[in-house]
């Protein structure tokens, strides 16, 4: 049975939610950190975005937060918030009720000119398109992990190795469904842009105790270091390096290095590398050990998905990387070479 922590989220008219959950991914304003069981203690400001929780029944919740504060204990989770709203609670009912509201206003007050209300209709209409969206998000997200419950634990069970991926917050940059992993399998670290620094606050303290969980359960880890660019058209790349391809890669080579410090060169647990991903194909570009060598692996130009063959390129690509860490990356490379082909196709 998964390990659980106490989850309570609290704003000043309620209490929002409180019950046993599986994980909680938070946005702080040092960036988006997910807490596990047993995660170090941690006061943070809250930042404005969607929470989402992990429940332990496997299903994902998400919610819509704005300020306040967070505090992770040994064993619970406290967020106080300025406002919280559960995605489950924004009904079609609700949007409807709004919109009426908002022409009963328009009947009962009196407005300066119509361009007084319009301004007022487009606000309200936003308001209510992101709470279609949020709505729909939460909707599909549960149903898409549920579904993959399954898969997940067969996947794990073959495949022991904690698999995490620095990468920016672009919707493009899908790493479960480039690499057709099931959900929940690659643990992501997303910020705008795809900055990080282990300095931040906190950020080096979640990244410790994702390893010493896994650690815990006898399992090394795989750092996925990435950045995106477009071959194509260079405004398809990352807006946060201002579409610099190469200001992106030499980012995220200084990363790596932080990386290996925090944990040691060759430390045969933890292995960090660095991935590219170029976006009009959704091709993985993978680095050598060395990462500023020359010397790359493109799954766009790789024709065979035999296991032997690309066990063999991987041997080469990092030589001190273990043979499990070698076995558990495998997969990634394999279903990226195959999702490429279903885009081409």
């Amino acid at each position: 049975m998964s390990k659980t922590i106490k989850f309570e989220i609290v704003t000043p008219e309620k209490v929002v939610l409180k019950e046993l959950i599986l994980q909680a991914t938070i946005p702080t304003a040092s960036g988006e950190i997910t807490v596990l069981p047993d995660h170090i203690p941690l006061v943070s400001i809250l930042k404005s975005g969607v929470l989402e929780i992990k429940k332990e029944d496997g299903s994902i919740e998400v919610m819509s937060v704005s300020g306040g504060f967070i505090e992770v204990l040994h064993d619970k989770i406290v967020i106080l918030a300025d406002t919280a709203e559960r995605a489950a609670e924004l009904d079609e009912a609700r949007i409807t009720m709004a919109r009426q509201q908002a022409e009963e206003t328009k009947k009962s007050a009196k407005f300066r000119d119509d361009v007084e209300f319009t301004d007022l209709s487009v606000r309200i209409e936003k308001e209510l398109a992101r709470d279609r969206a949020l709505l729909d998000i939460n909707r599909e997200n549960s149903e898409d992990f549920v579904r993959a419950r399954l898969a997940r634990q067969l996947y794990r069970a073959k495949n022991p190795t904690e698999i995490c991926a620095f990468k920016c917050m672009d919707g493009r940059i899908h790493i479960p469904v480039v690499t057709k992993t099931p959900l929940g399998i690659i643990k992501p670290y997303r910020n705008i842009g795809g900055y990080f620094d282990l300095g931040w606050p906190f950020l080096g303290e979640d990244l410790t105790a994702w390893v010493k969980y896994g650690v815990s359960k006898g399992h090394k880890s795989l750092i996925m270091v990435t950045y995106h660019y477009s071959k194509g058209d260079k405004h398809r790349g990352c807006a946060g390096f201002n579409y610099d391809h190469e200001a992106a890669f030499k980012f995220t080579i200084n990363f790596h290095k932080q990386v290996n410090r925090l944990f040691g060169e060759n430390n045969q647990v933890v292995f960090p590398v660095v991935v590219g991903l170029e976006t009009d194909t959704d091709a993985l570009i993978f680095h050598p050990q060395d990462p500023t060598s020359d010397k790359i692996f493109l799954c766009s130009e790789e024709t065979s998905s035999q296991s032997d063959h690309l066990l063999e390129i991987i041997g080469n690509l990092y030589p001190d990387m273990d043979q499990i860490v070698r076995h558990d990356l495998l997969p990634l490379i394999q279903g990226n070479i195959a999702h490429i082909k279903e885009i081409k196709e």
